[in-house]
């Protein structure tokens, strides 16, 4: 990790670093979430517990530019860290993660409704007033860098 924008015109880029101690975990870690946060980015720190108490201490007060999803829990099922990344997105902004998924399905040129089943009346209220979330530019390209899988070079 040198602290450059892992998203290329490809995708989003899985970039990894390798370390032998928490001092090494915070040298790969720490400049790549400072070059986020000078470029007013959203940022989303996805490591096991020990890296998340020493990322928010090494980070002082800017600990809470970041949100932080331990990884240990995440990842014990990785069908659910996309929508774990999602839902801390979602969060950020104040919103559902039903709100998301309609902003973003609702943006896209291809689609002229979407259909969400409901079986109860909240759901049916929950569903019309996500209907209403527009997402701004920003928030859609960053939706897309979360879903959209790398591509073979």
């Amino acid at each position: 990790m040198t602290g450059s924008d892992p998203v290329s015109s490809s995708g989003l880029a899985h970039e990894a670093f390798f370390y032998t101690n928490l001092d090494g975990f915070l040298a790969g870690t720490l400049p790549f979430l400072r070059t986020g946060m000078d470029n007013g980015e959203p940022l989303l720190a996805a490591v096991p517990e020990p890296g998340i108490d020493a990322l928010q201490t090494a980070l002082g007060s800017d600990a809470d530019a970041v949100t932080y999803v331990d990884m240990t829990l995440a990842g014990r099922n990785p069908t659910g860290i996309i929508p774990t990344v999602l839902q801390a997105f979602a969060d950020e902004r104040g919103k559902t993660l039903l709100d998301v998924a309609f902003g973003w399905l609702l943006s896209r040129p291809t689609v002229a409704s979407v259909i969400a089943g409901a079986t109860t009346p909240e759901q049916v209220d929950a569903n019309v007033a996500a209907a209403t979330t527009r997402l701004d530019a920003g928030a859609l390209a960053t939706i897309d860098r979360i879903t959209q899988p790398a591509r073979a070079s």
